[in-house]
């Protein structure tokens, strides 16, 4: 189980309460630069390998303003935390990224609620532009 916990970067807004980003993956390359971004966004990120642990962090950080996570991972599907964040944290956006993009996959996954879903390879400024448009600011 790879869990990582990061401050944000230095340059980050010290008078504002820091943004709290939890992301899973399997690919760790991916997952550390999702990270290294979100960091630089000002984000504390917590990282996880699957979806069992991203919903174990879920449950246990009250104060997440983002999730996102891969479609394709060991034990439950980023499909399956998705439902289950709606279930019992509807008021965190999530985010679904996958390289399996059809197109009723899409739909699914919108119609499940999901704020967003990107298409494996998407460029970093893609994942900032969505970021920035779905991340809870409360």
């Amino acid at each position: 189980m790879a869990i990582a916990d990061s401050n944000p970067a230095p340059n980050a807004a010290a008078a504002e309460p820091a943004l709290r980003a939890l992301v899973a993956d399997d690919d760790a390359d991916l997952l550390e630069l999702i990270g290294l971004l979100l960091r630089r966004e000002g984000f504390v990120v917590v990282e996880a390998s699957n979806g069992n642990d991203v919903l174990g962090l879920a449950d246990d950080d009250s104060e997440a303003n983002l999730l996102i996570t891969d479609v394709q991972m060991p034990g439950i599907s980023g499909l399956e935390v998705l439902a289950q964040m709606r279930l019992h944290h509807p008021s965190v956006p999530v985010i679904l990224m996958t390289s399996f993009a059809a197109e009723e996959l899409c739909d699914r996954a919108e119609r499940d609620g999901a704020a967003a879903v990107l298409k494996k390879p998407f460029s970093m400024g893609a994942l900032r532009e969505v970021v920035a448009r779905h991340a809870r600011r409360d």
